[in-house]
């Protein structure tokens, strides 16, 4: 099995030939101080490459924001009750502030994907959620979504 079969497999509880080698935690400053002195290559910086080198399975999460970037209408409790887009204009006028562009690096993206195709490493978004929150409240969602 290659890395995205095995990845598959897992979450869609069928057999597969090993568990996933992934270390989903990043490493502390320190620990990765000890190993650059213990032999790490130096220029292994990004967490991707040091799996690599360490020889766990390759994967890559890349995060997207879409963040708010300007003021909410006035509006009263009862009417974010019921929500504030009421019609397709009001979606638009809102569209604006609600995604503004990611700068996501366009070229490194098609070459994960294109490892992700050839089975050599699984890649996945991690897509932070754009909520209105309830006065008082500090909820956060986040939804995850694989590109298998």
């Amino acid at each position: 099995m290659n890395q995205v079969e095995r990845f598959r497999a897992v979450m869609e509880f069928k057999p597969i030939d090993r568990l996933p080698l992934f270390e989903f935690a990043g490493w502390w400053d320190k620990t990765l101080e000890r190993w650059y002195k213990e032999g790490l290559p130096s220029h292994l910086t990004e967490a991707g490459e040091i799996r690599e080198y360490l020889g766990l399975d390759c994967y890559r999460m890349l995060w997207i924001n879409p963040r708010y970037s300007g003021h909410w209408p006035e509006t009263t409790r009862e009417e974010r009750q019921k929500g504030i887009v009421k019609n397709i204009d009001e979606y638009r006028r809102l569209r604006e502030i609600i995604y503004k562009d990611t700068n996501i690096d366009r070229p490194m993206v098609e070459g994960l994907a294109k490892k992700q195709r050839s089975g050599e490493m699984v890649v996945w978004l991690s897509l932070d959620g754009f909520f209105l929150v309830s006065e008082g409240s500090s909820r956060c969602r986040i939804a995850s979504v694989s590109l298998l």
